[in-house]
């Protein structure tokens, strides 16, 4: 029977996601001298924090995500010296940095923010929710979902004989449910941030899809 790479067993279990304690343990149990194992790890750790953090960098350089951010920027009121400031924080060139943002401040000034997600959204492709407030189509179409799940509960609830009252209360709440604060599953409060409430500096760290933060612990919430 071949002996196991002490190397490739570390670098595997960190790819678990095992903390550093228990890979350490492991090692040492399959006969690595502590110190040596202690070394090992530490540079795994070392190697992966590079890893990763290039991996983020990257990701914060993505062209489409830039442009998205400087939009989001132009429509909180952010100057043009702010974006291309911005764009260089990451490493673009300001040769390349300066016209991108003055041709998204241009686009950006046709915007405005969408009432419930935040989102630069073109006046023309705003609709009007159940509430009468004016939406972009993202935030319409989630709306939609919404919508149709709880016709579905209420028409369940129906075929099981429920009173009319609560069928239509069902349909209330999530018509409500809309335009409140959205509830943290973590800290089971109605804690939500919109992401346009940070900075740019904070926002990059989320996904693009990420709309919601909470307040209280700082995850993405839906």
């Amino acid at each position: 029977m071949s002996a196991v790479d002490p190397k490739a067993e570390a670098i595997a279990l960190l790819k678990e996601g095992r903390p550093a304690g228990e890979v350490h343990a492991q090692l040492v149990a399959r006969g690595v001298a502590p110190d040596a194992a202690g070394t090992l790890v530490n540079e795994l750790l070392a190697l992966k924090q590079q890893a990763d953090a290039a991996t983020a960098q990257a990701a914060a350089r993505d062209p489409k995500r830039l442009r998205q951010e400087a939009k989001w920027m132009f429509v909180r009121g952010a100057t043009l010296a702010d974006v291309v400031a911005y764009f260089a924080s990451l490493g673009v060139d300001e040769v390349y940095a300066r016209p991108e943002a003055e041709r998204l401040q241009a686009i950006a000034r046709s915007m405005r923010p969408c009432p419930r997600c935040g989102g630069p959204t073109e006046p023309s492709e705003m609709t009007m929710d159940l509430g009468g407030n004016t939406i972009c189509k993202s935030c319409s179409l989630r709306d939609d979902i919404r919508h149709s799940e709880a016709r579905g509960v209420a028409s369940t609830l129906e075929s099981l004989g429920m009173t009319p009252l609560l069928v239509d209360a069902v349909e209330s709440l999530s018509m409500d449910a809309a335009t409140a604060r959205p509830v943290c599953q973590a800290c089971h409060l109605a804690s939500g941030v919109h992401i346009s409430a940070y900075d740019a500096e904070v926002r990059i760290r989320y996904s693009v899809a990420t709309r919601w933060i909470c307040g209280q612990c700082g995850r993405p919430i839906g």
